[in-house]
């Protein structure tokens, strides 16, 4: 099912699983194409809210124009599962972050021995289809990520492996503090 969902930055559309709403009306207006049947594992708009960038759990983020749903970039060959997505609040960037999610069927977890985040630059929203650039990688989570998030002024961005924060320098991919969160 749908356990995914984001809402533009404009309020106009809403994005839920695979397909694309008209928040005004509830209708949707397209679904958003994606290899195999592979789910949405994050989603997030683009501060403009022309693009929709997708994190599938077949490990690939893309982005779709928004509304027509047109796929104008992905990553061609990644190997590695991508649980979370952000877009840099400039749009330049999409931050992902993985380590295990569960199958399209949830009936078993994939799992992926690489904790890295990895950063890579938006591709312009030209034809023909444009394919992610890796800019950044960010070693340093032992288990996998479950939240990204760019801070508002895109110099930093924080991840969470569930008991572990971690900022990260969004120009360099340093490290630049590691916060332990208390159970309870």
């Amino acid at each position: 099912g749908n356990k995914h969902a984001a809402i533009s930055p404009d309020g106009k559309w809403i994005a839920a699983g695979d397909k694309l709403f008209d928040a005004a009306t509830n209708e949707l207006v397209c679904r958003l194409p994606s290899e195999q049947g592979a789910g949405g594992t994050s989603l997030r708009f683009t501060p403009d809210s022309r693009r929709l960038a997708i994190g599938h759990s077949d490990g690939s983020p893309w982005v779709y124009e928004v509304p027509t749903g047109r796929v104008v970039g992905k990553v061609a060959c990644n190997k590695h599962v991508t649980n979370v997505i952000d877009v840099s609040p400039d749009g330049r960037f999409v931050a992902t972050g993985g380590g295990a999610s569960w199958s399209n069927d949830e009936r078993s977890m994939i799992r992926d021995g690489d904790y890295a985040l990895r950063i890579w630059r938006m591709p312009e929203p030209i034809a023909p289809l444009a394919s992610f650039e890796e800019v950044g990688r960010c070693a340093g989570h032992e288990r996998s990520v479950f939240h990204i998030a760019y801070a508002p002024d895109g110099k930093c961005f924080y991840s969470v492996d569930g008991d572990t924060v971690r900022k990260w320098d969004a120009a360099t991919g340093e490290l630049k503090r590691t916060m332990e969160v208390p159970e309870g």
